[in-house]
């Protein structure tokens, strides 16, 4: 959690790193990159960014605030924060780095057209920005908001000089030029993203001089590619495979907690859902997800162990709220229950729902661990206790588009949240909150409005004090696990593998990134 303010001496000097020797390094990776780091706001995307941009606040592997571009932030009064810009940087075009960079990358992020996720959860609070000098940059924001550097994480900061740039300026490389420790090199859409390292970067060169990333969606595909020296490393390690690769004397195997939840989203917003049907397939007259004994009911019927030992290999934690242990907003009386089939059963009859009702459930196929072999379970259990469930498993880029606020049209939806920003704050005002245009809170909210939980999220937001901030958090998970929109299933963890030789540093937000991968010693 933030101080109210983070000043950075002698370690400027220290980022400047010595020698590094020049290899080549491939990685297979799950997800196919959007170049463009302000086009569609997924985690993914957000890692490849990260090799290219810097962000004015950075975050170490276990979502810690580090200094990026800002050597220095504080806050000089509850609704003003002002940044210290790091000095004799330049872009990959020898352009020198300033506030009006740092101006035109959030003025894009705001008005880049046909974004179908924008990265606005950065920007929701925003009023004003003022540049005093070239190295400073003051943000005006319309309530305190003592997280607000954090909330500075995702965004890429791009050269004012690329204009207007589209999404596919920056695939082809020409409006690629950022300040980041790899440039551009070549990008092959389902093929590879090629990286050089930047040679004038400002900050630690990373050991590899060359990276390429190979888009390897199949997780079979990848692991074979890993285990055959096709491929030097691979993320998104499938639970099923890592004890085969255990037994490999060529690779080596990573582990880390993840901050990211895996839940259900339940859609309680229009008064009628297409997706929504008796089991002959008549439409209901009525929304079901409306009717709190019906969420509850699909609750109970989650058998979150099961998921975990036989969905994710025990690669995962049971969850029994939106946060994962450890994080601030995380509350020790909110355990993760066992499945309750009898239960159920009766909320279901008394909502009168028993055996007469079909619901859709929309899951993504190749954006979480195991997503749609957990989707299949998630089916079984909803059928145990008299729904029966419609399941569809799509690719990431169908799937989100289809599930966008406020339009979604889905019964349930599997999702998951990292909170990347170190706390429960974001899983509160980006995914609980009700849904507002004008300030950009609960824009992943699709399930409903509650006033309780939005009266302690928008107290949390602007709250100062650390220790009272994380009290309002614990008070209204315990508001969101009643009201039963969003159900918590498991907290993921994160796995990659090497061939022997080469250390990777798993980070908690789940992004793939390699600025710190080197040769083993």
């Amino acid at each position: 959690m933030f101080l109210k303010s983070f000043f950075v001496g002698v370690a400027i000097a220290a980022a400047v790193a010595g020698p590094v020797a020049a290899h080549d390094l491939t990685v297979g990776v799950k997800a196919d990159p959007t170049v463009d780091p302000h086009f569609l706001y997924l985690a993914p995307n957000i890692a490849f960014a990260r090799h290219m941009f810097d962000r004015l606040v950075d975050t170490d592997a276990k979502s810690q605030p580090v200094p990026g571009l800002a050597t220095s932030w504080k806050a000089i009064d509850d609704q003003t924060w002002e940044f210290k810009l790091r000095p004799n940087v330049k872009f990959h075009d020898g352009s020198p780095f300033t506030a009006e960079d740092v101006l035109f990358s959030i003025n894009r992020v705001k008005t880049l057209p046909n974004n179908p996720n924008p990265y606005m959860a950065g920007l929701r609070t925003i009023k004003e920005i003022t540049a005093p000098d070239p190295l400073t940059i003051r943000f005006t924001t319309e309530v305190p908001n003592p997280e607000f550097p954090m909330q500075m994480r995702i965004i890429s900061i791009v050269s004012k000089n690329i204009g207007a740039a589209s999404p596919a300026d920056f695939a082809s490389g020409k409006a690629t030029i950022g300040t980041g420790a790899y440039k551009f090199a070549r990008f092959a859409p389902g093929d590879r993203l090629v990286l050089k390292r930047n040679e004038d970067y400002w900050g630690t060169k990373p050991a590899y001089e060359n990276v390429t990333f190979r888009i390897m969606t199949n997780d079979a595909s990848r692991v074979a590619a890993l285990l055959s020296g096709d491929v030097d490393a691979i993320d998104n390690v499938p639970p099923t495979d890592v004890p085969r690769l255990k037994t490999s004397k060529d690779v080596r195997i990573f582990t880390s907690p993840s901050d990211r939840i895996i839940y259900l989203a339940l859609n309680t917003t229009p008064e009628k859902l297409s997706g929504a049907t008796d089991k002959s397939g008549a439409p209901l007259d009525k929304n079901p997800m409306k009717d709190e004994r019906v969420r509850l009911a699909i609750s109970k019927a989650m058998d979150r162990n099961a998921l975990v030992t036989r969905g994710l290999e025990g690669l995962a934690v049971p969850a029994g709220q939106l946060v994962p242990e450890g994080f601030p907003g995380y509350s020790t009386a909110l355990k993760a229950e066992g499945p309750d089939i009898a239960g159920a059963k009766a909320l279901l009859a008394q909502a009168g729902y028993a055996d007469k009702l079909s619901l859709d459930l929309l899951c993504p196929n190749g954006r979480y661990v195991n997503d749609a072999a957990v989707c299949q379970m998630v089916g079984a259990m909803l059928s145990r206790i008299g729904i029966q469930p419609k399941v569809e498993a799509l690719p990431p880029t169908v799937f989100f588009p289809k599930i966008k606020v406020p339009t979604q049209q889905a019964s349930i939806m599997l999702i998951g949240w990292g909170l990347g920003s170190g706390s429960g704050l974001s899983m509160l005002t980006d995914v609980l909150r009700t849904y507002d245009t004008g300030t950009g809170m609960g824009a992943n909210n699709r399930g409903a409005s509650n006033p309780e939980l939005d009266k302690l999220t928008d107290l949390a937001a602007r709250t100062f004090n650390d220790k009272e901030r994380v009290a309002l958090m614990e008070k209204a998970m315990g508001v969101a696990k009643k009201n039963t929109v969003a159900v918590p299933l498991y907290a993921e963890m994160v796995v990659m593998a090497a061939r022997k030789g080469i250390t990777l540093v798993p980070r908690y937000d789940q992004q793939t990134v390699v600025l710190n991968a080197k040769p083993a010693k």
